[in-house]
């Protein structure tokens, strides 16, 4: 939670009390990583605060919160994600998310990553997204009978 009240206080301008959030985020996510405890948590939070980090021109930072976060989502299987299961056992909390959430946090990871990459000369600095198997089979997080939208080039 946080990290979202950080992100909040950079949007509303509040450098006060976004100092003291960014500490107390950066000791809570130091604690997650360290504990290997609310990795789904982890994950969206390492998100955000990779974000925050690139907002503030603080690219090196922000990497870093990425590199961990890419690291982190494919170490607990969340690029091989199916319908029916989730291919690995881990002491987190992953009885409390069905695969969409699952997918949703992993797609979460990539597109933030994506973003960052191919945006103010990232690309050389950020590798391509690899997986230990070499190919993503998580689906997109969509609604079942939600129809998947198309795209046509050209």
């Amino acid at each position: 939670m946080s990290a979202i009240y950080l992100l909040g206080c950079f949007f509303a301008r509040i450098p006060k009390l976004e100092n003291r959030l960014l500490e107390q985020t950066q000791h809570e996510v130091a604690r997650a990583l360290h504990n290997q405890e609310q990795l789904m948590d982890l994950l969206q939070a390492l998100c955000l605060l990779a974000q925050y980090f690139f907002f503030n021109n603080r690219a090196m930072e922000g990497k870093l919160q990425l590199k961990s976060a890419k690291r982190i989502s494919t170490d607990i299987g969340l690029d091989q994600i199916t319908h029916s299961d989730f291919p690995f056992e881990f002491p987190f909390d992953s009885a409390s998310y069905n695969w969409q959430e699952k997918a949703a946090i992993f797609w979460q990871v990539v597109m933030v990553e994506k973003f960052w990459s191919s945006s103010n000369d990232f690309c050389e600095a950020l590798p391509d997204f690899e997986t230990p198997n070499g190919y993503i089979t998580t689906p997109l997080p969509v609604q079942d009978g939600v129809e998947l939208v198309r795209i046509h080039l050209f």
